[in-house]
């Protein structure tokens, strides 16, 4: 005797694993994306930061060697 099933058929979570394997990659890519976006950001500001730096060290040292002569 078949019997016939009632309402959605429910799917075994054996079934599910590929799809939130899937989900779970693609998660943390992006995320590392966000990680290296804000590092990358920041290095830049350090980045110009540090030139002014320089320049400024440059300008002082040449203007303490311009009074000397």
């Amino acid at each position: 005797m078949l019997t016939r099933q009632r309402g959605p058929s429910r799917l075994a979570s054996s079934e599910l694993a590929p799809y939130f394997a899937v989900l779970l990659l693609a998660s943390t890519q992006l995320m590392g994306c966000a990680v290296v976006k804000g590092i990358f950001k920041a290095g830049v500001w350090v980045g110009v930061l540090g030139v002014f730096a320089v320049i400024g060290l440059i300008v002082f040292a040449i203007s303490k060697l311009g009074r000397r002569t």
